[in-house]
């Protein structure tokens, strides 16, 4: 019975080992699924933090938009507005130059009337 027994422990042993590595492969799967689950924890942190830095560029993009679109229109209105006052001044000056031709030609006229005046005496 010796053979028999030896042939007991030669299985038991086998069993054993069996069970070991079925509680490692447990262990080993477990330790696996740990690791996905955290790489997968690490890549969805990863995507959120982009989505949030892509939110923020497009609400700074669109902020700078809006501020150059009130810069521009500032700009414009700027432009009109002096638009506006050089022909103001231009329409002023060009009234001015006109009054002050039609005082030289009366003025011109009122000297050519002394000159006659003062021609026929002076013959």
């Amino acid at each position: 019975m010796h053979e028999g027994d030896a042939l007991q422990k030669a299985l038991s042993a086998a069993n054993d080992e069996i069970i070991q590595l079925r509680a490692t492969v447990v262990a080993l799967r477990e330790q696996l699924q740990s690791v996905r689950a955290g790489e997968e924890d690490r890549v969805q942190h990863a995507v959120v933090a982009a989505n949030d830095e892509i939110r923020q560029l497009r609400a700074s993009i669109a902020e700078m938009r809006n501020e150059l679109d009130l810069r521009e229109e500032t700009f414009e209105a700027k432009l009109r507005e002096n638009d506006l006052r050089r022909q103001h001044e231009q329409a002023e000056l060009q009234q001015t130059i006109a009054s002050l031709r039609e005082r030289l030609e009366a003025l011109d006229e009122i000297i050519k009337k002394s000159n006659r005046a003062e021609s026929p005496a002076a013959s």
